[in-house]
């Protein structure tokens, strides 16, 4: 790391330049900008339907943007929101994040998310009430060290004035890594894997939470924490997900439809 006029500089972690940020304002550009999503699933909609969308919004008509599957079978969770694509160059600082113990990328990658939430946010939407990391087994955390949904979460929460609660949804049980299984494998390994305490029900009562994960593929995991939290009382569940697979790597949705 090197200093000039006062500034600390370091490579950008995606391209190698000389930068001020970690992952610099070219990259973010380049490979983090918006784009239209379900606000069900947050899966990327195609140029077509993202080009009728925008040109609906332009013209002040509805533009919620749906996929087909969740017009057909919505999700356990009440809508989701992601601030990237799964796939390169995220995917490989997601793995070092995740798995390599690059603790220090979590900050970037939150400030990339803020950036997400606030093109996202608008004034008639529901605020939430307080933010959830999905959580982990005794045994991941023992390997990572961390939780790396936790590592988000707790810089997500002081920056927008929400509290973030690592107490109110445990996982119960392991198995393999989800990164090795199949959309109906991942369900199967879930179902029931998570439960809320009984200390934690009156702190989840009509409110509004948010979880928030590194990267949503199926969305299986977080439909399960979704499907445990409502029936311990809570009203709304939103998805708050850094990543996010694209549609030809495994999701929930798998066709897409112009609003009505």
């Amino acid at each position: 790391m090197s200093a000039c006029s006062g500034v600390w500089r370091s490579q950008c972690q995606v391209c190698d330049a000389w930068s001020s940020d970690v992952i610099c304002a070219d990259c973010q550009a380049a490979f983090a900008a918006p784009r239209w999503r379900c606000a069900r699933c947050a899966i990327g909609l195609p140029a077509g339907l993202a080009r009728h969308l925008q040109e609906a919004r332009d013209a002040g008509r509805p533009a919620e943007p749906l996929c087909a599957d969740c017009r057909r079978q919505p999700p356990a969770f009440d809508a989701a929101w992601a601030a990237l694509d799964y796939g390169m160059p995220w995917d490989r600082l997601i793995a070092a994040f995740k798995f390599h113990a690059a603790a220090e990328l979590a900050r970037p990658l939150a400030g990339l998310m803020l950036q997400a939430y606030h093109r996202a946010a608008t004034p008639d939407r529901d605020p939430p009430t307080l933010l959830l990391p999905v959580p982990l087994t005794a045994e991941r955390w023992r390997e990572r060290g961390y939780n790396q949904a936790w590592e988000l979460a707790r810089r997500l929460g002081p920056a927008l004035g929400l509290p973030v609660r690592d107490d109110l949804i445990e996982r119960l049980v392991g198995g393999a890594h989800q990164a090795e299984l199949s959309g109906e494998a991942r369900r199967r390994q879930v179902h029931g894997a998570y439960a809320v305490p009984a200390s934690a029900r009156s702190a989840l009562a009509g409110v509004h939470v948010v979880l928030v994960d590194d990267v949503m593929t199926t969305g299986a995991t977080l439909a399960e924490c979704a499907r445990v939290l409502k029936r311990s009382g809570v009203r709304c569940v939103t998805v708050w997900a850094l990543a996010r697979t694209p549609a030809d790597g495994g999701r929930i949705g798998s066709a897409y439809c112009a609003p009505s």
